[in-house]
């Protein structure tokens, strides 16, 4: 891959795993049109509500209680690409954490590379160690190299990225041990990314155009959680949002990568000259061509386009009031010290807990971080990781 396709990849991970792994077909023609329909359930007043709550953060309580992390613990943590922030930061968060209770990191750059995450995950079986943590990698990637990890006994924790026992993946065998935990009430990772995640955006969506929008939903089916994200934007627009309208836009990674995706967007908006929304299902879209062609339109200031995660770049954007007008911000290092709380529960075959990571809206008046570059969250998750892991004190 060359250095321009890997500067429009970077920051494609925090949400997304950087690995086009788990496709399914599309369920929608290109350029289907509809609207949220009669039927709706919901309402705009529901939307509203839960996009205020988020407003002052999602965040829920941290974990109370931890058991005695075992020093000496051999853990690799295989990074998506150390080039994208959305895969460099929980990675270093995770390093961070593990030192901190005396395990021995390694970080393995994967480069968005399948066959070099098999070969991390073959490097981490020939150093014996007892634990991976996967960082937005998909299990579809690399199941066979995972076989093999199990087989020597060592436990796999995956972080954003999707398990092979996933419908969209394929519906094989399970082959994570634990995943960061969101809480009860979202279930899986899949049911989080589709219920809080992506209805966080759909609601933003209807509250800042008081249930009057046309949108240009961006759809794309060659990485799974991808197809969770657009799915779930769908599926609440519909129920609480019966008079906006929706525009699909089906792109392929591709588009990305080799600098198509502005050209696409442009012809979208040009088509649909009274859209007032972009929906972007994650930040790298954004910074890869989306925002460029809002721009190019002459309509930014008419056009809310929203993005995913709240990185680098994007906070920026938000910040200037350039393109991107909003992120449902997903704290990177915060889900780094997660993965360690989680998975020094699965060495002592406990159950996953909630961790707390919860989103927060990101716009020019809402949660603009002023401690670091990307968006981390609202609590002090280090001291309460540090507390009831019994270090640092």
């Amino acid at each position: 891959m060359t250095a321009t396709a890997w500067a429009r990849r970077a920051g494609l991970a925090l949400i997304v795993p950087a690995v086009a792994a788990g496709c399914g077909s599309s369920s929608g023609s290109n350029g289907a049109t509809a609207s949220g329909g009669s039927s709706s359930t919901g309402s705009i007043a529901t939307a509203k509500a839960f996009v205020d709550q988020a407003i002052n953060g999602a965040d829920r309580p941290l974990p109370t209680s931890s058991p005695k992390p075992q020093p000496g613990k051999k853990v690799w943590v295989l990074s998506c690409s150390q080039a994208a922030e959305g895969c460099q930061v929980p990675a270093a968060g995770a390093a961070e954490a593990g030192k901190m209770i005396g395990w021995k990191m390694t970080v393995f750059d994967g480069k968005g590379d399948p066959a070099t995450y098999a070969k991390g995950v073959r490097s981490a079986i020939a150093a014996k160690a007892d634990g991976i943590i996967l960082v937005s990698i998909d299990c579809a990637a690399i199941k066979a190299p995972l076989d093999e990890a199990h087989k020597a006994g060592i436990n796999v924790f995956g972080f954003y990225g999707i398990d092979c026992n996933d419908p969209f993946a394929g519906g094989g065998k399970k082959e994570f041990d634990g995943q960061v935990d969101y809480g009860k009430k979202y279930g899986s990772f899949t049911e989080a990314v589709e219920n809080r995640y992506a209805r966080l955006i759909a609601d933003y969506t209807i509250r800042k155009t008081n249930g009057k929008a046309n949108v240009i939903a961006i759809t794309e089916d060659d990485i799974a959680v991808v197809h969770y994200i657009w799915r779930g934007y769908l599926k609440w627009i519909a129920r609480d949002c019966p008079d906006c309208k929706i525009t699909k836009l089906p792109i392929a990674l591709s588009d990305l990568l080799q600098g198509k995706l502005q050209g696409k967007v442009q012809a979208a908006l040009t088509k649909n000259p009274t859209a007032n929304v972009v929906f972007a299902p994650y930040d790298a879209a954004i910074t890869g061509g989306v925002a460029a062609a809002v721009q190019a339109s002459g309509r930014d200031k008419q056009i809310l386009l929203t993005g995913g995660e709240g990185l680098t770049p994007n906070i920026e954007m938000i910040r200037k009031g350039q393109g991107q007008d909003f992120a449902a911000g997903g704290p990177p290092r915060w889900a780094g010290f997660a993965t360690v709380d989680g998975l020094n529960r699965v060495f002592h075959g406990q159950p996953t807990v909630d961790e707390g990571i919860g989103q927060a809206v990101i716009d020019k008046d809402h949660n603009l971080p002023t401690k670091t570059s990307y968006y981390d969250g609202k609590s002090d998750y280090e001291a309460n990781f540090k507390k009831i892991w019994g270090v640092g004190r």
